[in-house]
């Protein structure tokens, strides 16, 4: 049998994006940093004008922008938390974001 597509796997019991974070959030909790993430995640429309869900994927992505490992730009939804703020410094340098 071939799974074809985004959610493909639901009826075989495999949760969906929205399903893994759930059980994330029930597993690890919401810190302050999770929530400040969802926040900014949920504003992304306004504050950089493309709307980006809060799940699992968009969580891993900022999470893997804050901690320098990458030597890429910020992804967009990391741009959504620091529209205030001109620079974002981590351990590995500072990156600027626009």
């Amino acid at each position: 049998m071939i799974l074809l597509g985004a959610g493909s796997s639901i009826p075989f019991g495999i949760p969906g994006m929205k399903g893994f974070t759930d059980q994330f959030i029930a597993t690890h909790g919401e810190s302050e940093l999770i929530a400040k993430i969802r926040e900014a995640i949920d504003k992304s429309a306004e504050t950089i004008g493309v709307r980006f869900s809060f799940d699992l994927e968009s969580l891993l992505s900022v999470l893997n922008d804050l901690s320098g490992a990458k030597k890429e730009k910020p992804s967009l939804c990391t741009n959504g938390l620091f529209t205030d703020t001109a620079e974002y410094k981590s351990q590995k340098g500072s990156r600027e974001i626009r």
